[in-house]
C-alpha cells in the first residue's frame, strides 16, 4: 500500500515515539495508517472498535503484536467478569427496587406516583448520568413527566421533574461516591429514600 501524503505525516509522527491523535472521518484511511503504523514497529498495541465485525476484519490485518477487541471486551474483562453471573439473571421488578432503594409513592397535585414508577424514574436518571460527561448527579439527568412537569415558556421540556417540582434537594437522595468498585447494594443504600 502506498500511504498518502497525511499518512507520511501521522507514520513520521508515530516514530518519535509522542502520543498521537489521528482524527478524520469514516472511510478516510484511519484503520490502515494504523496497520501501517503498526507495521513500523515491534511495539504492542490494542486496536478498539465498537463492533465485532470489525474487529474481527481487522485481526486479519494487524500484525500479531497488535491485539483487536471490542471496547465491550475489554471492559468486560477488566470488570464485567465480576458480575457474569448476573448477566442471565432475572429482572428485577420496579417495585422490589423501590423496597431496596427506600422509594416511597407519593402524590403530587391530584397525581399519585407509584413507588415502583418513581424508583424506574431514579434508574433512568443514574443512566442518563452514566451516559454523560458529567462528574455529579443533576436534577437535569432526570427525564421530564408529562403532566407533572411544566415545560419552559419556549416550549422546552425541562427535566427537573417531581423532586425539584416538589422542593425536595436531590442531594439528599443522589449522592454517592462512585467508584470502579462500587457494589449496586450500595449504590442503592446510598440513594436515600424519596
Amino acid at each position: 500500500m502506498n500511504p498518502t501524503d497525511e499518512q507520511i505525516i501521522a507514520l513520521d509522527f508515530f516514530a518519535t515515539g509522542e502520543n498521537l491523535v489521528v482524527e478524520a472521518g469514516a472511510g478516510t484511511g484511519k484503520t490502515s495508517t494504523l496497520i501501517l503504523m503498526s507495521e513500523e514497529t515491534d511495539r504492542k498495541g490494542q486496536f478498539i472498535a465498537f463492533n465485532k465485525a470489525i474487529v474481527t476484519d481487522a485481526e486479519k490485518k494487524f500484525p500479531s503484536t497488535v491485539k483487536c477487541n471490542t471496547a465491550h471486551s475489554l471492559a468486560y474483562r477488566s470488570v464485567g467478569a465480576k458480575f457474569k453471573h448476573r448477566l442471565n439473571g432475572p429482572r428485577m421488578k420496579s417495585n422490589d427496587l423501590a423496597n431496596i432503594i427506600g422509594v416511597k409513592a407519593f402524590n403530587v397535585g391530584t397525581k399519585r406516583l407509584a413507588a415502583g414508577f418513581l424508583a424506574g424514574v431514579a434508574m433512568k436518571a443514574i443512566t442518563n448520568f452514566c451516559n454523560s460527561a458529567d462528574l455529579e448527579l443533576k436534577t437535569s439527568h432526570f427525564s421530564y413527566i408529562d403532566g407533572i412537569d411544566e415545560p419552559f415558556a419556549d416550549g422546552r421540556n425541562h427535566s427537573f421533574i417531581l423532586i425539584a417540582s416538589c422542593g425536595i434537594g436531590m442531594e439528599r437522595y443522589l449522592q454517592f461516591e462512585w467508584s470502579p468498585s462500587i457494589q449496586a447494594r450500595t449504590l442503592f443504600k446510598n440513594l436515600g429514600t424519596f
